[in-house]
């Protein structure tokens, strides 16, 4: 299903019904454990999008993300000039 352009999908394994949401640019999350109805499960995907777009921990991730690329592009720089 999609939900705030995130799709959450719910799946049947052994000890009950999993949910995992992805957002638009294929970042993928997952519960931790496992719910009894496919109901219980897509609510908890929501909530937990809503949680995700609310408090910005995307955002943060992709800052993280870029920041650890810049340094990682500094230090290959820096590498690639002292030889």
């Amino acid at each position: 299903m999609i939900y705030k352009n995130w799709n959450i999908t719910t799946t049947k394994e052994q000890h009950g019904i999993v949910v995992d949401y992805s957002d638009s640019e294929g970042n993928r999350y997952s519960a931790p454990f496992c719910f009894h109805t496919y109901e219980e499960a897509r609510r908890y995907g929501k909530l937990c999008v809503d949680q995700l777009t609310r408090t910005g921990v995307r955002n943060n991730l992709l800052l993280q993300s870029i920041g650890q690329n810049q340094v990682a592009s500094e230090n290959l720089e820096k590498l690639s000039t002292s030889a």
